[in-house]
């Protein structure tokens, strides 16, 4: 479950960039992106 809902928050964050880079997200997503990399 964990798993989905950090992959649905990705989801969220990336269409939110495509949309207009609105930063809501800003901090989770720089922490997923230092995650994963």
């Amino acid at each position: 479950q964990k798993c989905l809902t950090v992959g649905m928050r990705l989801e969220a964050v990336r269409a939110d960039r495509m949309r207009g880079g609105r930063n809501k997200f800003g901090p989770m997503y720089k922490r997923d992106r230092a995650l994963k990399q």
